[in-house]
């Protein structure tokens, strides 16, 4: 466990989900269809200035679209 009872949450780690699509899920815009790689944060719905910042985050990669963008080419391999 990462917290004990009181604690403030400010002292978690981050949990951090990485979710690989096999479809498209963003294609409204062409500034969407340009990108593939997407870092998704927490916050409230009725105050939107209230995050959880990075302690909760869901990052996803349209892989079809990474291909496309030739993203995977030009980040492998790495250094």
């Amino acid at each position: 466990m990462q917290l004990d009872a009181g604690e403030d949450y400010q002292h978690l780690r981050a949990s951090v989900g990485i979710h690989l699509l096999d479809f498209d899920l963003f294609t409204a815009t062409e500034a969407q269809r340009r990108q593939a790689v997407w870092r998704f944060e927490m916050r409230d719905e009725s105050q939107p200035d209230v995050t959880l910042g990075n302690i909760l985050q869901m990052n996803l990669i349209e892989l079809g679209k990474a291909d496309r963008l030739s993203l995977a080419r030009a980040h492998w391999p790495p250094g």
